[in-house]
């Protein structure tokens, strides 16, 4: 459980490298935002000077975030694939 994060961007890097439908970004960034979401309530939970925080808007900043990494990842392995030399 400790490395599937690691394995969904790097399955959005083999998606974006083969053009694989964006759709698997989304899925990716779910999946991501499940796992971590619950070690990042158990986190904030320990914190004693944490005030109680919104989960839901945490979530939703998790999603969010995990998106833009693995579209960032995905979009990177679409440039390797498609590289081009104009020298």
């Amino acid at each position: 459980m400790k490395y599937l994060g690691y394995l969904l961007i790097l399955a959005c890097f083999v998606a974006g490298y083969y053009a694989i439908h964006i759709g698997v970004v989304a899925i990716s960034a779910v999946l991501s935002t499940v796992i971590y979401a619950s070690e990042r309530r158990r986190a904030l939970k320990n914190q004693t000077h944490a005030p109680d925080q919104n989960m839901i808007l945490d979530g939703a900043f998790l999603l969010t975030a995990q998106i833009l990494i693995l579209f960032m990842v995905y979009i990177l392995g679409w440039f390797f694939a498609n590289k081009t030399s104009f020298g």
